[in-house]
């Protein structure tokens, strides 16, 4: 039988890796909860062969699991293989997704501001059609990924930012709107992620969700941040201050809708909604009948801690599917070996 192995970034752990043993209790761990390879050659050279298309490695927390400690894996996805996964689901539902990876050489990573103002002038060409919302998942080789939805709406054109560390970049943000200057420009607000690997694998799930959100302007508008509002401590009607210079008439926050609230990992992100929209049904990623609340109870929670030993709850949606996200990408890598698709005239498929 080949021996395993955990995967996982040990270089900064004070204790030795830890190992299942065959006295742990059965079924108390999930093969999902941790990464594991089989060290003969077949296994391998499966492996190497899926390289290309995701990388497994450990989300940077620890996980408390039966007295031992374990790294919670996550699959992010490459440029390549998410490229699989847009076409894939392209394929299945006639959306138009797309995967614009901005890295093209091996230089300091810029900003996102500096990565949207050159995005700015690629985007030119994408057509805003109120009957077919066009979705980008702009991305920088492994660095942050961030979902982009242009839509129309009765005569306006609108670019929807669905980061997911905007909290602390709000005011950096609103230069973006002046790199699109005939649109409404319109930013999520707050900071949904944790990890520092799942900005991917987010990006992808929000937008393949948008697309089935009923009247997404509409609702977006109905949660617009009035920033001037002042309240009456004087520490907010600083920040409301300071976040509304420089003034760009084109550029707005909103409060997340709740159908997509679902991909969060501080639990903090998802109770600005009102106790009222928690309540309010939804459809989850299956199409079942539930309400946030309920889906955010269902969710796993990992218990993880940081650097400063502080323990905190991350909800590990993004993680279990990541997984799923893997196998399928493992499916297309294989489907395209065997069909390898038509030559074109210079050569290529």
């Amino acid at each position: 039988m080949p021996s395993r192995i955990l995967l996982g970034r040990l270089e900064d752990r004070d204790e030795p890796p830890t190992r299942l043993t065959a006295t742990s209790p059965p079924g108390r761990i999930a093969p999902s909860d941790f990464l594991s390879v089989d060290l003969d050659a077949q296994a391998v050279g499966a492996s190497e062969k899926y390289d290309k298309y995701f990388h497994e490695i450990g989300c940077g927390y620890k996980k408390l699991v039966d007295y031992m400690y374990i790294e919670p894996a996550i699959c992010q996805p490459t440029p390549a293989g998410l490229s699989l996964l847009v076409e894939d689901f392209v394929a299945r539902t006639n959306h138009d997704l797309r995967a614009v990876d901005q890295q093209q050489d091996d230089g300091p990573v810029p900003t996102m501001i500096d990565r949207f103002k050159k995005f700015g002038a690629q985007a030119a060409a994408i057509p805003f059609d109120p009957l077919r919302p066009v979705g980008v998942i702009l991305t920088h080789g492994q660095h942050h990924a961030c979902p982009v939805l242009f839509m129309r709406k009765d005569q306006t054109n609108y670019v929807l930012i669905f980061d997911s560390t905007s909290g602390s970049m709000k005011k950096a943000y609103r230069k973006v709107g002046t790199f699109f200057p005939d649109c409404q420009v319109m930013l999520n607000d707050g900071t949904r992620q944790s990890d520092s690997q799942s900005c991917i694998t987010d990006a992808y799930e929000i937008l393949t969700r948008a697309f089935t959100v009923d009247d997404l302007i509409g609702k977006v508008e109905a949660r617009v941040i009035d920033e001037r509002a002042a309240s009456s401590s004087t520490a907010a009607s600083v920040r409301a201050s300071r976040f509304s210079a420089p003034e760009v008439d084109n550029f707005r926050l909103f409060r997340m809708p709740e159908e997509l609230c679902f991909t969060a990992q501080r639990t903090a992100f998802v109770t600005q909604t009102s106790k009222a929209e928690m309540q309010m049904p939804i459809r989850d990623r299956d199409g079942r009948l539930t309400t946030l609340k309920d889906m955010m109870r269902l969710q796993k929670t990992v218990a993880i801690g940081n650097q400063s030993e502080k323990w905190i709850g991350i909800n590990s949606y993004l993680h279990d599917v990541s997984v799923e996200h893997r196998e399928r990408i493992k499916q297309l890598v294989d489907q395209r070996a065997v069909d390898p698709g038509p030559v074109g005239d210079d050569g290529s498929r």
